[in-house]
């Protein structure tokens, strides 16, 4: 945003194009993927034309990197500043778990196009073969696997794999946000609730003790 504030009217009015162009991708990229997706049809739901769309991205595999990237850079974001502001396990955990629970929410067709490339993982797809989403994962991993491992050192939970706790923590949280978005109205889904529910279950388990 302040960046945005030091830029003339024509670098605002050119930024401004370029994300139209990338919200309008997002929504076709989800929906069809990328190898379904084509130049003409992003143009025509950007409301730009096709020339238009040139002046910005060189071809459709660019939007597509374009895309990809503002969707991994704002989860990196979200966990880099989380993290820097919640010292404590818990506090880190359960505001990172929210936080991912409402931007997902405010951005479906994000968080659906990220669900279809990694349950595919085409390696025909771009963003795996340029190693765009290895980067973002590495950086959001090495964040994720020190506050684990800071958690273990500290006696706050049990000396685990911290490989197999990051990726049962990740499955309890995007396969449940995707079957909530697929079976209800995202409108009527609370994030903080939900999120939780998921901390609890996480933390603290099922049974009765």
């Amino acid at each position: 945003m302040e960046e945005e504030k030091s830029l003339n009217r024509k670098e605002r009015e050119k930024l401004y194009r370029r994300k139209e162009i990338i919200y309008a991708a997002v929504k076709l990229f989800s929906e069809k993927g990328y190898e379904h997706s084509t130049l003409d049809e992003i143009a025509e739901a950007s409301e730009f034309g096709k020339g238009t769309i040139y002046n910005y991205f060189q071809n459709k595999e660019e939007i597509y990197l374009a895309v990809v990237d503002e969707i991994m850079e704002n989860h990196s974001k979200i966990i880099k500043d989380i993290s820097e502001t919640c010292e404590d396990f818990l506090t880190f955990i359960t505001e990172f778990t929210k936080a991912t629970l409402k931007i997902s929410l405010e951005n479906k067709d994000a968080f659906l196009l990220m669900v279809r490339l990694k349950s595919q993982s085409f390696l025909s797809d771009p963003s795996i073969k340029s190693g765009l989403i290895q980067k973002h994962f590495e950086k959001n991993n090495k964040i994720l696997s020190q506050k684990f491992s800071n958690a273990i050192k500290n006696k706050v939970i049990r000396s685990l794999d911290i490989n197999s706790l990051m990726n049962i923590y990740r499955s309890m949280i995007f396969p449940y946000l995707h079957n909530l978005i697929c079976c209800n109205r995202t409108e009527d889904i609370n994030p903080e609730k939900e999120a939780e529910f998921i901390i609890s279950v996480f933390f603290n388990g099922i049974l009765v003790k």
